[in-house]
């Protein structure tokens, strides 16, 4: 027996978020009437009108697309939910069904002779075009939303729909809408086409509409679809086992495979069908094993063979980087549940055995950033250079960032650290207590003497944090080729360089040439290469507003990061080891073998690593289309590198198989860190400088606008391309047109021809 509840539907803020609220009428027409929605589907509609035009390619045309939808508000036509998740678990049928008509040419056309007929009969309650209509609706598509049959599940109902739509083409038909809780993104209200008195004929519409206490997944068995019409399978299943894992850290993999797929751009039509499914497959490797009778029981086939899925999910496993978590995987299961949300990679059970030493008092919370945080000081032995896999020379410039809450324990590296450079620290103690007492002398001089000539070899590696850039000139220039190193406390240190401090980051990732011309006598005028490895931390908080505008300029992936998890209420304190003189002779041992080669040395297995590090984050880039993560794996790639360069020279420049692991487990580290802290801001601020690129040139907009046209449009075709939306402007340029005999009035009141 049904229920009548005031909420019919549910209410989804965002598609790529699995939260959903209570949604009725009401909330339909503002909805549909939210300016915001006009000026998406605007901008989507001019997308497709020049993609017609042949002014950009179709695939230009649908990045535009799925950027744009990704910012649409939705609905769920077929259900409300018990819940606030968006799961078919909790579900509630209102018996109404939702339909798609694709890639349509003349789509009001195709309903005027197919759908408003049905409509008319009170099958068809909705029927709007879709965001992907062209601004002149030569090319679209239909969204239909009609009462299903008595006994029909949702698969048998659309092809009981299809199959009353004899002339459209069954390419047109999207036959991959199987599941309750299937958003439908809100247009503006003059798209849609019935009810014909647009948000007004709603409550009208949905009058008889009620939740059903039990409206089956299936239908009965008893009810088969028309035969006309053969609807086509949800998955393909390699091997019909019911031993196959459902769900992932406890959720199940049909809502995580709905998650990627909106965040991917919807259900894929015919013609990227392929293309998407490849897509979903890369990203679901990481968390099913990478296993091929997994991917095929729970990725749709949207219509696709058995023979067609295989192929694509053959090619998705075999691929490279099979072992990575993407980024849009993680943010799908936080959405889903935060409580799953995909810990950092773990540490290699085997570790380099300097590596290994290193951690050997350090507690388990804390062992990943130490890890990671000492190698920058190690690399500051080095005097040598190697190749890049790019051809070009490079030295072990490294910056370590240990990004963390406050009070979880980012000192750790402190001590280790500290025994790692007692040899610079104590050379460049000898070396300042010279350079004080020779500034002493040059004070105490006369007015009339000569000042004491500077003593040469004041070589101070061991840097202060809180330098000045005049300060940090002269120490590069008195460490003769060597490596200055900076442990601090806090990265705001990094302030004493003022507006100098971004360029000194880049540089000293390249070493490049950094310094200062001035006149002045007493002035430091030096240029020299920038040769300055530091280590550093900061909270998420002050990271992000440190780097706030710095996002897309290449700094934030020049630096190395890692951070400490939050340890649980009233955890024990973690307990730190002793540094023992047997320790200190150990250390020795790999410190003197840092200093002992010069020059340029080349290891070639650290170089075959690199190479195939690089071929498996491009291909994993290409197979998930994320631009955010191919900036970021550039220089995660040549971190990795001199790490593997300065582990081996410290091995007395002998590889072993751990220094790899080590190495993999650092790049994906690195990444997974920068992801979760600076992956949605860089994100943002690419699509906002993608923003700011204009036209080629100068565009006629009175070309723009259709041979007839109102203020109304001259509004919409403004508000398309990001002019302003002002009526009296509007009106003063269509008088200079007038004036100009470019335009003349209409015959209809408020109209305007173009000459």
């Amino acid at each position: 027996m049904g229920m009548h509840f005031e909420f019919l539907f549910g209410l989804v803020p965002s598609a790529d978020k699995g939260h959903v609220d209570p949604c009725g009428v009401n909330n339909l027409k503002e909805g549909f009437l939210n300016p915001q929605v006009l000026e998406i589907c605007l901008r989507i509609a001019g997308a497709a009108t020049r993609s017609n035009k042949r002014g950009i390619t179709q695939e230009e045309f649908e990045d535009i697309k799925s950027r744009e939808k990704k910012k649409l508000s939705g609905w769920t036509p077929q259900a409300a939910f018990g819940g606030t998740r968006r799961l078919n678990a909790e579900a509630i049928p209102n018996g109404l069904v939702m339909a798609d008509l694709d890639h349509l040419t003349a789509p009001i056309r195709v309903y005027e002779r197919s759908i408003r007929p049905l409509a008319e009969e009170g099958i068809v309650r909705l029927c709007h075009l879709t965001p992907s209509t062209a601004s002149d609706r030569t090319t679209g598509g239909l969204r239909i939303i009609f009462r299903s049959p008595e006994g029909m599940d949702i698969e048998q109902a659309q092809a009981w729909l299809y199959g009353q739509l004899t002339d459209v083409p069954e390419e047109c038909k999207d036959k991959c809408i199987k599941d309750l809780a299937r958003i439908s993104f809100f247009v503006p209200a003059n798209y849609i086409l019935y009810p014909t008195d647009g948000v007004d004929g709603l409550e009208r519409v949905f009058a008889d509409i009620k939740l059903s206490e039990a409206v089956p997944a299936k239908a009965p068995e008893a009810v088969q679809p028309p035969q006309q019409v053969a609807p086509a399978p949800e998955a393909v299943t390699a091997v019909a086992d019911s031993s196959l894992p459902t769900s992932f850290r406890g959720i199940a993999y049909t809502d995580i495979v709905r998650g990627l797929l909106a965040a991917l751009g919807g259900v894929p039509a015919p013609g990227e069908r392929n293309t998407r499914l490849h897509r979903l497959a890369v990203h679901l490797r990481g968390i099913t094993d990478n296993r091929e009778d997994l991917l095929l029981h729970i990725i749709p086939s949207c219509g696709l063979s058995e023979a067609e899925m295989r192929d694509i999910v053959h090619s998705a496993c075999k691929s490279s980087g099979a072992y990575y978590v993407t980024h849009l995987t993680q943010q799908v299961l936080y959405n889903l549940n935060p409580e799953a949300a995909m810990p950092a990679p773990p540490l290699p059970a085997k570790l380099p055995r300097l590596i290994s030493l290193l951690l050997e008092n350090t507690p388990e919370l804390y062992r990943p950033a130490v890890a990671q945080a000492v190698c920058p000081a190690l690399a500051a032995y080095l005097q040598v250079t190697f190749d890049y896999i790019d051809g070009r020379e490079m030295e072990p410039a490294l910056m370590h960032l240990t990004i963390a809450p406050t009070s979880v324990g980012k000192s750790c590296v402190k001590d280790v650290i500290s025994h790692i450079t007692a040899r610079i620290r104590a050379r460049s103690a000898v070396n300042r207590e010279r350079d004080q007492q020779w500034k002493d002398r040059s004070a105490s001089r006369s007015a009339n003497e000569r000042g004491p000539q500077r003593p040469k070899g004041l070589v101070m590696q061991y840097v202060r944090p809180d330098m000045t850039s005049a300060a940090l000139i002269q120490r590069l220039h008195d460490a003769e080729g060597r490596f200055l190193f900076t442990q601090m406390d806090e990265l705001d240190n990094l302030d004493k360089l003022k507006d100098q401090k971004f360029t000194v980051i880049k540089c000293a990732f390249d070493c490049a040439d950094w310094g200062a011309e001035r006149v002045g006598k007493e002035s430091v005028s030096y240029t020299v290469p920038m040769r300055y490895n530091w280590v550093a931390s900061t909270t998420p908080g002050g990271a992000r507003k440190f780097f706030a505008r710095n996002m897309t300029d290449g700094t934030v992936n020049r630096l190395n990061i890692s951070t400490i998890p939050q340890p649980e209420i009233g955890a024990p304190i973690p307990r730190y080891g002793r540094y023992t003189e047997q320790w200190e002779a150990r250390l020795a041992k790999y410190l003197d073998n840092l200093e002992a080669v010069t020059g340029h040395v080349r290891c070639p297995q650290a170089l075959k690593l690199a190479e195939a590090i690089d071929r498996e984050l491009k291909d994993l880039a290409i197979a998930t289309d994320d631009r955010t993560f191919e900036t970021l794996s550039f220089r995660a790639n040549a971190i990795g590198y001199r790490k593997a360069m300065a582990l081996w020279v410290a091995n007395g420049r002998k590889w072993e198989k751990a220094i790899e692991d080590f190495i993999r487990w650092s790049v994906e580290y690195d990444l997974w860190c920068k992801y979760r802290f600076f992956g949605e801001a860089i994100h943002r601020a690419e699509e906002e400088d993608n923003a700011c690129i204009g036209r080629r040139g100068p565009v006629n907009f009175l070309v723009e606008l259709p041979h007839t046209f109102t203020v109304a449009d001259f509004l919409a075709k403004s508000a398309q391309v990001g002019k302003a939306t002002d009526v009296v402007h509007a009106k003063r340029l269509i008088q200079k047109w007038i004036d100009r005999k470019k335009v003349v009035r209409g015959a209809e009141q408020g109209t305007f021809v173009k000459v």
